[in-house]
């Protein structure tokens, strides 16, 4: 019998591919920046935020740790070296994929001032009205905003006084506080949500209201004139909230208002001589942080 050269197939082993991981940025979360030599103070980067009511300041970073909250521009042109909580270091770039929401304005409108009587006492009022749609590639969100107000109120008395009931001084905004926020608060909640690729449509009101007194010092109105511009950041932060992330905006700040002027007719009734609004604009230098030195309930 002849010999039988049997031959054994090798098994084939083919090699594993390791997909690299993509470095991603979250927007609003603390890193540690590795350039030796960065400005520190560069647009996108803090070192955290101060707010209070009395007053909103940006931080400067300390030991190299820096939140980012705005990726384009300036930051990215630096290609900052960053070091994520987990210990990951990569540089960002223009095509450093970030994680963060999209908000668009579908609608925004300011509605036609108008004088209401309720048992208070008449008042001047008008609503903001901000239509907007969003989705974000975050896990959760909260969404809120936060509005300076310059302001100048006065009135015009019968024995020919000017009364001023306030004044936020020119080119010093103030924080505008409402009753929907909390008594240590100073961001205006809007609504928390999942993070979810699927477009999200809402709404927001501002709606302002200026009492109309009948005397001040012991004298009658003839008229009350208010100037008001008011400066709006819709803001976002990740959720949970922590130390680890802070409150960035989500669109450049919206600019608003109303100059208005109402006077006493020859029957008593109030009716409003002079009006313009300042139908609400997106601003076009990018997205920028609120600061403030003061609120508007210490005027």
């Amino acid at each position: 019998m002849s010999d039988q050269v049997v031959y054994l197939k090798t098994p084939q082993h083919t090699p594993s591919v390791v997909t690299p991981i993509t470095p991603s940025v979250i927007v609003g979360r603390q890193y540690q920046v590795n350039n030796d030599g960065l400005d520190e103070t560069l647009h996108g980067i803090c070192g955290g935020q101060d707010y209070t009511r009395h007053y909103g300041r940006m931080l400067s970073a300390m030991d190299n740790l820096c939140f980012v909250w705005d990726v384009d521009g300036e930051l990215t042109s630096e290609e900052p070296v960053l070091c994520s909580a987990e210990g990951e270091a990569f540089t960002l770039t223009p095509t450093t994929k970030i994680l963060t929401s999209h908000f668009v304005f579908s609608h925004s409108a300011l509605c036609e001032p108008k004088i209401i009587h309720p048992e208070t006492g008449p008042q001047l009022t008008t609503t903001a009205n901000f239509d907007f749609v969003f989705n974000t590639t975050l896990q959760a969100v909260h969404l809120g905003l936060l509005s300076l107000v310059e302001t100048q109120c006065f009135a015009q008395l019968k024995n020919g006084e000017r009364f001023t009931l306030r004044e936020s001084g020119e080119g010093n905004p103030v924080l505008y506080l409402t009753d929907s926020i909390g008594p240590h608060d100073v961001i205006t909640s809007i609504l928390e949500i999942n993070g979810s690729a699927d477009s999200l449509q809402h709404s927001h009101r501002i709606t302002l209201t200026q009492p109309i007194p009948d005397q001040l010092e012991g004298s009658e109105v003839e008229t009350l004139t208010v100037l008001e511009q008011y400066t709006t950041f819709f803001m976002q932060r990740e959720l949970p909230f922590s130390q680890e992330n802070i409150w960035t905006p989500l669109c450049p700040p919206v600019t608003w208002g109303w100059s208005m002027r109402v006077a006493k007719r020859h029957d008593g009734d109030w009716c409003i001589v002079r009006q313009k609004l300042l139908t609400p604009t997106v601003g076009h230098n990018g997205l920028e942080m609120p600061v403030w030195e003061g609120n508007q309930l210490d005027q």
